[in-house]
């Protein structure tokens, strides 16, 4: 039925297509034109080239001139014959060019109605508005994500998406999966935040290309470039609490061709700060040394790039405030040493500009040093990757079809204690995905369908397929709606997605017949964007997301208080999320944003099925934004409230260690405020971090006895340290004209 559904859009589109010319407008570079204004000399139709340079228009029976303009280049006059069907145009930049002043409004946090999946975008400026110097800072304006720690005392910190861990949700940078296995537990500080360039939040499963691994989506990470960066940048950031943090970009454009960039970050925070007065510090002591060299190379035909990235961090936590009292203190010591190099090559000499070739490979080392408690962990992880891709079209531009293959080796030399759990995984995998646009007269794609097939072999999971499928239809530019659905399967890294439990006298059990997790995920998205007038727009998103387990990793911490137990699902598990997003500019200058997002999320411990622990049902966000007419101060303002979170069972805990622990968290607010000065050559900006001062109080059960089995820090609801107040100069050198 599938397959005589896409032979049907097929023959329609191809229909269509008879009466529709099809061109693709490129620099003097080869690279597409974004946005350039295409149409036919008597005015008859006109329309826009899109992200890839492409663009349509109706065809013409007979001989006519068609014109292309873009700001900064000549325009472009060529006389097409009526049965020509295709057509590249390349813009020249003028010998002479008058100053052109461009003014428009770009969303710092939006949701595109044209992409076919639902995608929201987080650029550099929204980033401004909260500290950002790692990426589990970016997301404190955003409603689609949401970060909370692990513990009360490793400072783990992971994201929440569509209600489920972020284990679920598949990190990339540039397009690459990075960042998983033993890097997992602090991968989200391992990318500072002056290195980001924009996120893309991408809701459901993500596209086939990128892997089998993502269930609920993909948070990819797109890095600053030597083109668009400053020469030189420099950010400095300090904070009450002591913390302190330095970045530093070198860039430079050698010629048309050759780019490099050096990117640098250090961090630390030595300030043992306790405010329950427990004896356990409130945040790790941390010192983390980062850096990445990139290397660009781009001509007629090739584009390449080189990436070598390096990763020292050492972290202590637990017992460290000075007491005599206590003979044999509970302490927590990491030690991650991190190396990875990328490549990137693309071919781009094909004689049809639809056509291009191109490959990624990596290769990481990554150690690991760690005592948590009476819990000692260790391994080394050794991880090779590559893939190739080849995009082609089928007869016009609206069949796009790429495939492509990959493969992935990691080899775990892992340890807990005496327990030795190295391994080996290997995977290979090829895969299509097709792509069908039907334009409009209007220069829009109503229909998009993108329909991918993946098959892998994994030395340990076996062979398996996973469909995908995202189908988006536009009632006009702004108004949209989205279907998704499709498969995820990941092979889980028990330990190390699930340190906190090793800051526990608990037994650690998992048994050797651990299947891979694997999910289907399906999800509707609409868009409507309003008019308020005077050039200023509102935009409606509503998301609903329902993740179904045919097999889940459990891990189960409430049926025996003396063990941690992982076994495979048997019974039901499940995630059902609805966001509400409204984004509106409601006098020039004023931005406003409100979310709300309920959570449905239950699985089945032990026979039953129960709400899983600390996911609050209820979220609400709101964000005030202001930016003066002259463009030199900017303001934001936001407020959250997280409902209510099951807290997992802890009835047989004795009461002297209970504390307030009820079966339900408390609600709770939290305020969030910046302001940024900008000047020609740097840039001022300061701000404060819960300004009620509000923290969970108490959040390490037994904390006076960590020797007892009833020592439990994984009940954290709520954030640990207090207001915090905070101030940083950012400064930069252009680069010459």
């Amino acid at each position: 039925m599938k397959v005589n559904i896409v032979i049907i859009l097929s023959l329609f589109a191809f229909s269509l297509n008879a009466q529709i010319l099809r061109g693709v407008v490129k620099d003097e570079k080869g690279e597409s034109i974004i946005g350039a204004h295409v149409f036919w000399m008597d005015k008859s139709a006109e329309t826009l080239t899109n992200e890839d340079g492409v663009f349509e228009l109706p065809r013409k029976t007979k001989e006519t001139m068609i014109h292309v303009e873009f700001v900064g280049y000549e325009m472009a006059m060529l006389t097409l014959k009526p049965n020509q069907n295709d057509v590249s145009i390349t813009l020249n930049v003028p010998k002479t060019l008058k100053a052109v002043e461009i003014k428009g409004k770009r969303g710092d946090n939006m949701v595109s109605a044209l992409d076919p999946r639902n995608v929201e975008r987080i650029n550099s400026n929204e980033l401004k508005k909260a500290p950002c110097c790692n990426l589990s800072e970016s997301f404190e304006t955003n409603g689609t994500v949401d970060i909370q720690y692990s513990d009360a005392v490793t400072g783990a910190k992971e994201i929440q998406m569509l209600g489920l861990r972020g284990i679920y949700t598949q990190l990339m940078v540039e397009n690459r999966p990075d960042f998983y296995g033993l890097a997992q537990p602090y991968a989200l500080e391992y990318i500072p935040g002056t290195w980001i360039k924009n996120i893309d939040i991408n809701k459901g499963v993500g596209s086939v290309r990128n892997g089998f691994q993502s269930i609920t989506g993909q948070i990819n990470v797109g890095l600053v470039q030597p083109g668009e960066d400053k020469a030189a940048f420099g950010n400095l950031f300090a904070e009450n609490s002591g913390r302190v943090e330095a970045n530093v970009h070198l860039n430079k454009v050698h010629t048309e061709k050759f780019a490099q960039s050096l990117l640098l970050h250090g961090s630390m925070l030595q300030n043992k700060l306790d405010h329950d007065d427990n004896g356990f510090v409130d945040m790790p002591l941390k010192k983390q040394l980062n850096g990445m060299y990139r290397a660009f190379y781009r001509d007629d035909k090739i584009e390449s790039q080189l990436f070598v990235h390096a990763i020292s961090e050492e972290r202590k936590s637990g017992q460290l405030i000075d007491n005599p009292s206590i003979k044999n203190p509970f302490q927590i010591n990491v030690l991650n040493q991190r190396v990875s190099v990328l490549g990137k090559l693309g071919y781009l000499g094909f004689a049809k500009p639809y056509n291009a070739l191109g490959s990624q490979w990596s290769a990481t080392y990554h150690n690991l040093n760690a005592i948590y408690g009476k819990n000692k962990y260790t391994g080394t992880q050794r991880s090779l990757y590559g893939n190739v891709l080849f995009a082609t079209i089928i007869n016009t531009t609206d069949h796009k079809l790429q495939l492509g293959g990959s493969a992935q080796l990691d080899d775990y030399k892992e340890f807990l204690n005496d327990k030795n759990i190295s391994r080996t995984e290997g995977v290979a995998g090829a895969f299509g995905e097709y792509v069908f646009n039907r334009p409009t007269m209007e220069g829009y794609n109503d229909w998009t369908i993108v329909a991918g097939l993946r098959a892998d072999y994994h030395n340990i999971a076996g062979f398996f397929v996973t469909p995908r499928l995202n189908v988006k239809y536009n009632f006009n530019e702004g108004d949209v709606v989205r279907f998704v659905a499709g498969r995820g399967v990941r092979m889980a890294s028990p330990i190390a997605e699930n340190v906190s439990y090793l800051a526990t006298n608990r037994e650690i059990v998992f048994p050797t017949n651990l299947k891979p997790e694997d999910a289907w995920n399906f999800g509707l998205n609409f868009v409507k964007t309003m008019d308020l007038g005077n050039k200023k727009e509102a935009r409606l998103s509503l998301d609903l997301y329902r993740t179904e387990f045919v097999n889940q990793i459990i891990v189960d911490a409430e049926t025996n208080y003396q063990k941690v137990q992982f076994y495979n699902l048997t019974g039901q598990s499940y995630s059902n999320t609805l966001l509400a997003m409204l984004t509106a500019e409601v006098v020039k200058g004023w931005d406003v944003k409100l979310a709300y997002k309920y959570n449905d999320v239950k699985t089945t411990y032990n026979g039953k099925l129960d709400a899983v622990p600390l996911v609050p049902k209820h979220r609400y966000l709101m964000t005030l934004d202001y930016k003066t007419p002259n463009k030199k101060w900017s303001f934001n303002y936001t407020v959250s409230l997280t409902g209510q979170q099951r807290l997992a069972d802890r009835s047989y805990t004795p009461p002297q260690y209970l504390h307030h622990f009820d079966p339900y968290s408390p609600r709770y607010y939290l305020m969030n405020a910046s302001v940024n000065r900008f000047f020609k050559t740097f840039e001022l900006y300061a701000g404060g971090e819960n300004l009620t001062d509000y923290t969970q109080h108490n959040p390490i059960i037994a904390y006076n006895d960590p020797t007892s089995i009833y020592f439990d820090a994984t009940q954290v609801y709520a954030p640990m340290m207090g207001r915090r107040i905070y101030a940083g100069l950012r400064w930069w050198i252009d680069r010459k004209k």
